[in-house]
């Protein structure tokens, strides 16, 4: 059965940077649906621990009042399983030690994407990859 809120990597508008993005989500998890959560990596670390923001919302609109900056989205139909291997990979990847090049805030989304076996493009900006995503599947 779909997740009646599909998995959504987000793109927020780039001031001069590489952009933002994390991952907006509700998961059915051993047939229970869980909240929208919002998972990504703050650019800075805690020792080898990456800063991570990590929040439960009521609704989408909830969730864009809390995050205005994020203008573009792509929703991606998933089952139960595909969320829950999902879950496990953004829990996982968001924790480990952010690295501009390696490991940011992009890649918690793209392991998400990958565990559920979604194509989560090939670039290390985040917003390029958010676009090569989008073009993938909105063609």
């Amino acid at each position: 059965m779909p997740s009646p809120w599909p998995s959504v990597p987000l793109r927020s508008t780039p001031g001069q940077g590489l952009g933002c993005s994390g991952r907006f989500s509700t998961f059915k998890v051993s047939g229970k649906t869980r909240p929208p959560q919002y998972i990504s990596k703050d650019g800075t670390n805690n020792g080898d621990v990456a800063n991570v923001t990590e929040q439960t919302f009521n609704s989408v609109a909830e969730f864009k009042a809390a995050f205005p900056r994020y203008n573009r989205s792509i929703r991606f139909q998933t089952s139960a399983a595909q969320d829950a291997a999902a879950l496990k990979a953004a829990t996982g990847s968001s924790v480990t030690k952010y690295r501009f090049l390696k490991n940011n805030c992009g890649h918690t989304y793209s392991a998400a994407l990958n565990a559920a076996g979604k194509y989560s493009g090939a670039s290390i900006r985040p917003n390029t990859a958010y676009k090569q995503i989008y073009k993938h599947y909105m063609k």
